[in-house]
């Protein structure tokens, strides 16, 4: 990408040093927030909802931090020739673990809307996306289906569609979907990105660092040679992620930003905190794969 494109689409969702929800993401999530009913809700099922109180908790708390994260954490890689190469040959395949109410893939769908928006002259065709949402809260997969419906929507109603969609669910939980994972990537592609965000606690839970380690780097033959692997955890697990980047071989970083407070809670209007990210090309991939692949069978879920 150009550096005057890479920055008008920082300065669009980025305005003075401050990450903003779109207008399209902010009516979103906002009528969202509204059809969830109110009730208590603990802090781990805030965290991890698998109920109609906990996920109108997880979307008024977590939904805009995770999602501005994961935009701020992936602003080098679009101002990247790899995903320059992706990008102009029109389809992007995200596979999003532990993706909650499909956070991940909005934020990168929101970013290359944005970059399409600034590219009104330019060759690029529209994308087509593949993606794939892994989550064990059955409420997670159906509220981010619906949330990434709407936002197809209303791109394609104001004329600024990314083309062709497909979305697959799985509600296995990882390792144990690797063979799913597989026949995606067999029938579909390989992965432009796989996402890890906030997962990788309950993940080390079940399976210890050292087997989610393995696990990941294993998945890692599944992600095109041009992609990105994307770690992100708060502040509050900066050890644990950095055991795991440690036994993966990736670098950990310590990243800030500040966001604006959208549901706004409380008086402030933005706030400023640091997370952790390992972002990294996969060492391993099958990119003798991508070529040569039947058309896939349109599905809904594996």
């Amino acid at each position: 990408m150009t550096e005057s494109i890479v920055s008008q689409i920082k300065d669009k969702l980025c305005p003075d040093g401050i990450w903003r929800l779109s207008d399209i993401m902010k009516s979103i999530l906002k009528r969202q927030i509204n059809r969830m009913p109110k009730g208590n809700a603990s802090d781990e099922e805030a965290m991890y909802p698998s109920t109609a109180a906990g996920m109108r908790e997880f979307l008024s708390t977590f939904f805009s931090r995770h999602y501005f994260q994961i935009q701020n954490s992936l602003m080098d890689y679009i101002d990247s020739e790899d995903f320059e190469d992706i990008i102009s040959n029109g389809e992007i395949r995200i596979l999003d673990i532990g993706c909650g109410p499909a956070v991940g893939v909005l934020a990168v769908t929101d970013i290359i809307r944005s970059l399409l928006e600034n590219q009104s002259n330019s060759v690029l065709r529209p994308v087509r996306f593949v993606y794939v949402l892994n989550d064990t809260s059955k409420i997670c997969l159906s509220i981010g289906q619906r949330m990434l419906n709407e936002y197809l929507d209303l791109c394609r109603v104001s004329k600024i569609g990314t083309g062709e969609q497909k979305v697959l669910t799985l509600t296995n939980d990882f390792p144990n979907n690797i063979k799913q994972l597989e026949r995606i990537e067999k029938n579909y592609g390989t992965y432009h990105l796989m996402m890890f965000s906030y997962v990788i606690r309950p993940l080390v839970d079940e399976n210890g660092t050292s087997g989610l380690a393995k696990d990941i780097v294993k998945a890692e033959k599944l992600c095109e040679s041009r992609g990105r692997m994307l770690i992100l955890q708060d502040q509050y697990r900066e050890s644990l992620l950095r055991m795991l980047g440690k036994q993966i071989n990736a670098s950990v970083e310590n990243k800030e930003l500040t966001q604006e407070i959208f549901p706004k809670r409380g008086t402030a209007d933005t706030h400023t905190y640091s997370y952790y990210q390992c972002l990294y090309k996969p060492r391993h991939n099958s990119a003798e794969a991508v070529t040569g692949r039947a058309k896939a069978v349109v599905f809904e879920s594996i």
